[in-house]
């Protein structure tokens, strides 16, 4: 079996662990029977998570070229097993996925554990009873007569004996529904702020989707499996779902492809026959007040209340921006997600109907990664959120009355996986938990205008996004789709050196002129996004500033020793400072401000050094700077997103993200000259949700980094728990 320096792998998804070397799976520490062709299939499967193994590779792997069985058969009957031991199914794959006449794919998530991560991982029930046993031990006092000890010590042993059965005694497990099968329900983006919509009005269920590579409404009838788009105002490109009506009528939204944080909110009718605009309201979140006659909204740092008619009343400062906005069905509490404006965490707070201030509702709870997102159960007695533990999204719950309050006021996780799961909300009668459920994954495309065809590109990097290529070809540098790791590689895959580890994750990076290092757009959890560099042994990445705010974007000079960087958007950083681009020479620690660059972020450096390109925060425009004369040229553009200079300084591509086909557009930079070179409708892959365009490879055609995400809504009946 595999091992790893003489020591034995262990591969984790969902509850269940599998030690590759002896070949015991587990549940909970429980190990479940499972040999033979089952357990070699479910190890091949696990070793290559999201990709397609082909039936022929598994006849090869199970039985060679000299058997001869009965193929379909002992196949079917061997993924049939390993289904029953992992409680999935082929109708609603949690796990293993059938590809049609070619194949299966293992779609959750998987990790390989350390020895620390798994030795863990084992339960104990001793030491869940320990910390509660202490806690009472502790209400006795040394000086009670012998007497009340006795008392005093029955009342602890029978609080501990309920403090451990709530918290320890198995719940059984709760059935899981698919309400959609469309796969393209939209999970969200949270570094970008953009939060994904859910509501229901106790029939309907209603969420955004990604339709054909556009944002548009959508619902989705019980039993019938179908999704149903609902006809929006033309004026919102992009809708997203903001919040439903207490009476279930009418719908809030934004629109999602606008680049400005605060914009217009509309009220839609659910039956989708009529739109309005709130008036004289911007903003980038809202929900209705208790009873419905007015609206309260987000702005910046600070929450509004507005009528119909426009007229406004300020309801609180807060200390950062507030998103995803709950009332408590009793209308006393108002509960929200606020992004911690130095970190990008997001974490749950609350306050009172009256305004005033406002405090976290979980301080200390989950610190590194925070928690998000929560709607009340309508009766009041559980609060639903999500939150991320262990790499893992899932559904949490927080008593709001009852024993488990009243004992220890802490939530308790309601999914365990094994797909990344968000967005809860409680319908009324018959009680059901309503969340997103995705598997999300990014492959690399190359498109070639010859043959006007989309071709897999770079195979051999599994799981790779965000590319960038030395300057001659002959190396690339990418990002793990599954740690946010830094890698490096020849471009046939070989000699590859990991660059980071986990905690730091990584957004963007590019290349030294020489091919020598490398510098990177990363941060840690709690921490802002800061620049560091790193060799291409991998020796040590090195933060370049120690200064408290947020950079991104760095770009090479030609002769490799100036750094420009720029500051992330609203979206990805704090707001409240002016932003422009900055250059910082690596040998003197000397920065300086690029003279008229205020307003602009997204540098790129031409490989000739003769110009600057970077964007206007509202990704609209291009400017160009010639470096020699520090002269700036505007370059009008319907949107923009990451400009990228060709190798002979004389074009850019860029992709114009707000247009409706998404196209990417080659600039001619002397005659402004603009070319389109493709566009949606050329990607033609079925599973695609949409693209990102990540620059051109050595040979001058555009690379495309295709989110072949898979979300659906899911439901389980719910209970108080």
């Amino acid at each position: 079996m595999d091992t790893v320096s003489g020591r034995s792998r262990k591969l984790c998804f969902g509850v269940f662990q599998l030690d590759l070397q002896t070949g015991d799976l587990t549940k909970r520490g429980v190990r479940i029977r499972l040999q033979g062709q089952p357990l070699s299939v479910l190890m091949m499967l696990l070793e290559h998570p999201g990709e397609m193994i082909t039936r022929d590779e598994l006849r090869q792997h199970l039985w060679g070229d000299g058997t001869i069985v009965d193929f379909d058969h002992g196949l079917s009957t061997t993924i049939n097993k390993i289904r029953d031991r992992l409680g999935d199914s082929a109708e609603n794959p949690r796990f293993i996925e059938t590809i049609a006449r070619r194949g299966y794919r293992f779609v959750a998530p998987v990790q390989e554990l350390t020895p620390e991560e798994a030795a863990s991982r084992t339960p104990s029930r001793v030491q869940t009873l320990a910390p509660a046993a202490s806690l009472l031990k502790s209400l006795v006092g040394h000086r009670r007569r012998w007497i009340y000890g006795g008392v005093a010590a029955g009342v602890m042993a029978f609080l501990a004996a309920g403090l451990y059965w709530v918290w320890s005694a198995p719940r059984p497990p709760m059935a899981m529904r698919q309400i959609t099968w469309s796969g393209h329900v939209f999970p969200g983006d949270m570094p970008m702020e953009s939060f994904p919509g859910l509501a229901t009005d106790g029939t309907r269920v209603y969420f955004d989707e990604v339709h054909d590579g556009r944002f548009v409404l959508a619902f989705s009838l019980p039993n019938d499996y179908e999704t149903h788009l609902l006809a929006t105002n033309s004026e919102i490109a992009g809708p997203t779902l903001i919040e439903i009506s207490s009476n279930g009528t009418q719908l809030m939204v934004r629109n999602h492809l606008a680049p400005e944080v605060e914009q217009p909110l509309w009220i839609i009718a659910t039956s989708g026959s009529s739109a309005r605009r709130v008036p004289e309201v911007l903003a980038h979140d809202a929900t209705w007040m208790p009873g419905g006659d007015s609206i309260l909204y987000a702005s910046g740092d600070e929450l509004w209340i507005a009528d119909e008619h426009g007229s406004r009343a300020k309801f609180a400062s807060l200390s950062g921006r507030a998103f995803w906005l709950r009332w408590s069905p009793d209308g006393k509490q108002l509960r929200f997600t606020m992004i911690n404006p130095r970190t990008r965490t997001p974490f749950l707070w609350e306050i009172g109907a009256s305004g005033g201030k406002a405090h976290p509702l979980l301080p200390g709870w989950n610190p590194a990664n925070g928690e998000c997102c929560g709607s009340w159960a309508p009766d009041g007695k559980d609060y639903l959120f999500q939150a991320t533990h262990d790499g893992q999204d899932n559904i949490w719950a927080l008593p709001e009355s009852g024993l488990r309050r009243w004992l220890v006021h802490r939530p308790f996780q309601v999914t365990n996986g094994p797909l990344s799961f968000s967005s809860p909300i409680v319908s009324g009668d018959p009680r059901h938990l309503l969340f997103i459920g995705t598997h999300s994954r990014s492959r690399l495309f190359r498109y070639d205008a010859r043959s006007h065809q989309v071709i897999p590109y770079l195979p051999e990097l599994t799981g790779a996004t965000h590319v960038a290529f030395t300057q001659d070809g002959k190396k690339v540098a990418w990002i793990s789709n599954n740690e946010g790791t830094l890698w490096s590689s020849l471009l046939d895959g070989s000699q590859r050196i990991q660059l980071t580890s986990v905690p730091i994750q990584i957004y963007l990076m590019t290349w030294s002129p020489d091919g020598t290092k490398l510098a990177f757009m990363g941060k840690e959890a709690g921490t802002p996004w800061k620049i560091y560099t790193v060799s291409e042994a991998g020796a040590g990445a090195t933060m370049l500033l120690t200064e408290n705010r947020s950079e991104a974007d760095p770009t090479w000079s030609p002769d490799g020793r100036f750094i420009a960087f720029g500051r992330p958007t609203a979206y990805m950083a704090e707001d409240t400072a002016d932003k422009a681009i900055s250059v910082v020479d690596t040998k003197s620690g000397t920065i300086i401000d690029l003279p008229g660059s205020k307003g602009l972020f997204s540098p790129r450096w031409s490989p000739n050094g003769q110009y600057l390109a970077a964007i206007t925060l509202d990704q609209r425009k291009l400017r160009i700077c010639n470096m020699s004369n520090k002269q700036w040229t505007e370059v009008p553009t319907t949107s923009i997103d990451n400009p990228v200079w060709s190798s002979d300084s004389r074009s850019i591509y860029y992709h114009s993200f707000m247009e409706r086909d998404l196209p990417i557009y080659k600039l001619d930079v002397q005659t402004h000259k603009q070319e389109k070179i493709f566009q949606l409708g050329d990607l033609q892959i079925s599973d695609a949700a949409d693209y990102s365009f990540q620059g051109v490879s050595p040979d001058g055609s555009p690379i495309l980094s295709v989110h072949l995400w898979s979300a659906d809504v899911y439901q389980i009946a719910w209970r108080h728990q």
